[in-house]
């Protein structure tokens, strides 16, 4: 007798390319990169015994039932239900989102990068009705003088690009108790600085810093307001 699966409250085995977790006899064993135990199991398994419904609407996608259990591809039961599926192969692991959920925020990257002995610091990015502030630090550990190029500073908010303005930067920091880092740092120098972009509205950004020709990027960074 050819069953109909409501799916309302749907609640499934994971499925990837047609394998999936059964309870029967194990016949292998292996260790995942997740570091789990994952089996191989031999079963009575019928593909396509099973129809599917999505609210009210007959589904063509493949199934597989064994001991009372229905099994569909993880992929397909996303797509259906309006969710999107990251699948990570090094990890061997899935990410669901579900559908009107938005996706948990990007992490962060590193703060902190170092380039031929010279590194620069993300302290924090603060951002009032004035302006957004980024606080750096550089640190020239290398034999030579190095030159920050704060010109050539820029970030990406909400998938626009805004450079470093000159004038805009100058107004807040020139003759103000504001930290200002060299146009050179001589060897074993550490210095810290301030600068400036106008407001945006993003809660992170993207940051692209220079220091002796290179490029130092710092991505998803958070954003104090």
């Amino acid at each position: 007798m050819r069953k109909k699966v409501m799916v309302g409250f749907l609640c499934v085995s994971v499925l990837f390319g047609g394998v999936g977790v059964y309870a029967g006899t194990i016949i292998n064993q292996y260790t995942t990169n997740r570091g789990t135990t994952a089996t191989v199991e031999r079963e009575d398994i019928h593909k396509n015994r099973i129809g599917l419904e999505v609210n009210g609407k007959t589904v063509k996608t493949d199934s597989w039932y064994a001991n009372g259990v229905t099994y569909i591809p993880l992929r397909e039961v996303s797509n259906l239900l309006g969710a999107t599926i990251d699948y990570n192969q090094a990890t061997q692991s899935a990410k669901i989102h579900s559908a009107g959920q938005p996706a948990p925020a990007p992490a962060p990257s590193a703060t902190t990068q170092t380039i031929n002995k010279v590194t620069v610091t993300i302290n924090k990015v603060v951002q009032d009705a004035d302006s957004l502030k980024i606080y750096v630090t550089y640190v020239n550990n290398s034999s030579k003088e190095i030159r920050p190029a704060e010109g050539l500073s820029r970030i990406v908010a909400n998938g626009t690009q805004y450079d470093y303005d000159l004038n805009f930067n100058f107004e807040r920091y020139y003759d103000k108790d504001v930290p200002k880092a060299s146009d050179s740092l001589e060897p074993g120098v550490t210095a810290q600085s301030v600068i400036f972009f106008k407001p945006v509205s993003s809660n992170t950004i993207n940051i692209v810093l220079g220091a002796e020709y290179e490029d130092y990027r710092f991505n998803n960074i958070p954003v104090q307001k």
